[in-house]
């Protein structure tokens, strides 16, 4: 079994000096209890984290010849007390290890939105990136407090859209980001410390076409995708099932989305039904090992484990004036790769969901 209790709190405050200036700021907290009856042992742990974002956004212009300018800054400091414990056909055994993790991600960010006549919007932004983190083994055997700082990232975006007609828009955009490991990549439930593990790093460019027609009936939404993708990671097992993960070279995932959805809205009271909504979307994830060779062989080219080629989801929702309303879902999901040499695959599988109510 696997057993989570988290509670969240949070209070945010949002000032606005003038018509054209706000200041917003927040302060959070989670606490989390897990319990992990695993075959391999049994693991519990505590989590703690607290964070605080603030932001200040000036807005310009008018409607058409204008923008807002934001900028702003966001700290997390996370807590973890990770033990585990001998599992004794589900009965709770002597103890084995006993961690601590300390996890304190930083951001700063600023951001430009600009709008020109002629339907011209630009997007510009920036951001400061920067994580520590420390660990240190309590039990069997006791360590010394290790500690590393990931190096400092810097992460533009820049974006374009363009109305072509009141109802059509085009829009591109390039962005450069990183992804850090996360507490659970870097103490995974194998039960060692990782302090090598690399964030991700990723270059991805966007082009789509979004609109809609026929008085707001119909509307779609476009969109292709060239992603590259450095030193991702990805699970790996031990001969007993544990999990841990490692760097996997470089991923090239390449992509396309699309959406349609028709809206029907009878505008008399005495019709039998309100609103009725017919939507589909589609993705298409070409998702590869560009670069990534391994003890066990050269995997390059080969398609990314875990991740679907097709994935298509169909769907209608009807609402009637009388209070009854019927939600129906259909996902085809196409098989999917379960390890990094394609030898094994999930086959494909249909699901249809229904609900009904009052």
């Amino acid at each position: 079994a696997f057993r989570v209790k988290t509670a969240y709190a949070g209070v945010g405050h949002e000032w606005h000096p003038t018509d054209r200036f706000a200041l917003r700021s927040a302060v959070y907290g989670t606490f989390t209890q897990v319990q992990n009856a695993a075959i391999r042992n049994w693991e519990r742990r505590a989590e703690q984290s607290f964070g605080g974002r603030f932001t200040a956004s000036y807005r310009f212009g008018t409607d058409t010849r204008g923008g807002r300018l934001t900028a702003g800054a966001e700290a997390q400091s996370g807590f973890f007390n990770v033990k585990n414990y001998g599992n004794r056909r589900g009965i709770l055994d002597t103890l084995q290890t006993d961690e601590e993790l300390t996890y304190r991600p930083v951001s700063l960010f600023a951001q430009a939105e600009i709008t020109l006549p002629g339907g011209w919007n630009f997007t510009g932004g920036l951001s400061y990136n920067a994580v520590g983190l420390s660990y240190t083994r309590l039990f069997r055997p006791a360590q010394a407090r290790q500690a590393r700082q990931l190096d400092p990232v810097l992460s533009p975006r820049i974006a374009v859209l363009k109305k072509l007609t009141p109802r059509l828009s085009a829009y591109a955009s390039l962005s450069n980001g990183y992804s850090p490991p996360t507490v659970q990549e870097v103490r995974p439930s194998e039960g060692t410390f990782n302090p090598s593990l690399q964030p991700e790093r990723g270059t991805s460019t966007e082009v789509g076409l979004r609109g809609n027609l026929g008085q707001n009936r119909l509307s779609f939404d476009l969109t292709g995708y060239w992603f590259q993708l450095k030193q991702t990671i990805v699970v790996r097992r031990t001969a007993d099932g544990a999990d841990y993960f490692v760097n996997a070279g470089r991923t090239r995932q390449n992509g396309l989305e699309a959406s349609v959805a028709y809206n029907y809205k009878l505008q008399t009271a005495a019709a039998a039904a309100s609103n009725f909504k017919l939507f589909s979307t589609y993705a298409f994830q070409d998702y590869r090992f560009a670069d990534f060779i391994t003890s066990g062989g050269d995997f390059s080219g080969k398609l990314l484990t875990g991740t679907p080629r097709h994935v298509l989801t169909l769907g209608a929702d009807l609402v009637t004036n009388a209070g009854f309303y019927a939600n129906l879902t259909f996902n085809h999901t196409d098989r999917v790769p379960l390890t990094d040499a394609n030898a094994d695959f999930a086959p494909a599988y249909s699901l249809l969901g229904g609900r009904f109510g009052f």
